[in-house]
């Protein structure tokens, strides 16, 4: 094992860089590189800043060793490229953020239309969040990356495509133009969906047993159905109509919709399934009660897309750590982690106007 620390980490890392500049690997094969050549140096975190050129495609390498120290920045410039203090001029190509029709929306003018967002705290939260989670992936080196194979993407896949109903080809593709995206840019972003999963079970699995054992209660589940309806009044008339506890829902949003004085202005919709105690919205929630039977229906309630009834269709089950308890949870204590990790985080926003320019997160 290396005993030198730093320094050691600084030879090793030289000649890393250079390999790479002349070799040119991708991104994620450098992050790998990376971390199998300082796994036996001490006190040494390393990390890989990618930088493409515009006009070739080749890739520029900057890697940071972080010790207790501080941070050494190694880099290495062939003949004929530049070194990377020179690198911090942008071209305005990478100004641009989207043409239509020809008119080419520049980022400033993209923030500026985007003001509002200051006053939208979960969504900044959310870009900040991103960057953490990236952060660790670099730090934990290749192992997430080798786990996410092709066989478990192709599985992630075919389960995208089965919820979005893209049963054809020509299903996909279209898809996809409508989201601007091409097949690789799907798959990138399902890998980014793999990636996070396998880093939340990580740094947090271990401990969705004892989460679920402090409040096993939450996960009880209840057999209901449920109504959307597209105006309070029609919610009214099929919560009237069903409120006695002996008409199924559907009977009821069925003879509302037909004996109203107009057709329903929108999409009604029926559906059945299961409500878990945690997620349930408050009316809902007291459906759950011992004193409510079979039949018992919840109070109008706003959902997106319209107006809610539940009603209850059976016994409440005793939650049962399944996978999908198991994901919940695991998402729930890994908030926990990323809010204890935004805590120590330093965070400069770039964009927008000079107030939000020195807005710290």
């Amino acid at each position: 094992m290396a005993d030198s620390g730093p320094a050691e980490a600084l030879a090793r890392a030289g000649a890393f860089a250079a390999r790479a500049a002349a070799e040119q690997p991708d991104p994620d094969t450098a992050r790998r590189g990376l971390a199998a050549l300082l796994y036996d140096v001490p006190g040494v975190r390393g990390r890989v800043v990618a930088t493409t050129e515009p006009y070739d495609g080749s890739y520029h390498y900057d890697l940071l060793l972080t010790h207790e120290a501080g941070t050494h920045v190694v880099g290495f410039a062939p003949a004929r490229s530049l070194p990377w203090p020179l690198r911090g001029a942008r071209s305005p190509a990478e100004q641009d953020v989207v043409r239509v029709n020809g008119t080419v929306l520049r980022m400033r003018q993209a923030m500026a239309a985007l003001d509002g967002l200051w006053e939208r705290p979960r969504l900044l939260r959310h870009l900040v969040e991103a960057c953490l989670v990236v952060e660790e992936l670099a730090e934990r080196g290749g192992a997430i990356d080798d786990a996410v194979d092709d066989a478990l993407l192709q599985r992630r896949l075919d389960g995208f495509r089965l919820r979005h109903g893209l049963a054809r080809a020509a299903d996909t593709h279209r898809w996809l133009a409508d989201h601007g995206m091409t097949h690789r840019d799907l798959e990138d972003r399902l890998t980014a969906e793999l990636r996070l999963e396998l880093l939340q079970e990580q740094l947090v699995g271990d401990r969705v047993a004892e989460a679920f054992r402090d409040a096993p209660d939450a996960f009880d589940t209840l057999p209901v159905a449920v109504a959307v309806l597209p105006s309070p009044r029609l919610c009214a008339a099929a919560h009237a109509r069903c409120r006695d506890g002996r008409t199924p829902l559907e009977v009821a949003v069925g003879e509302a919709a037909r004996g109203g004085p107009r057709p329903p202005d929108g999409p009604v919709s029926v559906s059945f399934g299961t409500q878990a105690r945690h997620s349930a919205a408050e009316p809902v929630a007291a459906l759950f009660s011992p004193s409510a039977a079979e039949g018992a229906v919840a109070e109008p309630h706003r959902v997106e897309g319209g107006h809610a009834l539940v009603q209850r269709l059976g016994p409440v089950a005793p939650g049962v750590l399944d996978d999908r308890a198991r994901a919940e949870l695991r998402g729930v204590l890994f908030e926990r982690w990323l809010d204890a990790r935004l805590r120590s985080a330093d965070v400069e926003w770039y964009w927008g106007n000079t107030r939000n320019d020195s807005r710290r997160s």
